[in-house]
């Protein structure tokens, strides 16, 4: 694949991201999917996020924006095991 290709886009559809899609699609973004957010959804979008940028596949630009809105996300263990967000 080459460098800098998006290969999907997955947009916050829980509450109001219908007319996210819509727009992102009148935009020319190919084939934006909604994603309803739950616990276990937000777990495994994490660890996954997590493993490619361990591969190295996975790359995010210098943006002090991206990294500060990155770093706002807090999560806790809780007694079932489970991981909230």
């Amino acid at each position: 694949m080459k460098e800098g290709h998006v290969r999907a886009t997955y947009v916050d559809n829980t509450t109001h991201g219908d007319y996210i899609i819509q727009e992102m699609k009148e935009a020319g973004v190919p084939a934006p999917e909604g994603v309803i957010f739950t616990q276990p959804s937000k777990m495994k979008m994490a660890q996954l996020l997590k493993q490619r940028m361990i591969e190295g596949v996975f790359h995010i630009p210098f943006d002090r924006e991206t990294l500060d809105e990155l770093n706002l996300e807090k999560y806790e263990l809780k007694k079932t095991g489970m991981i909230s967000f």
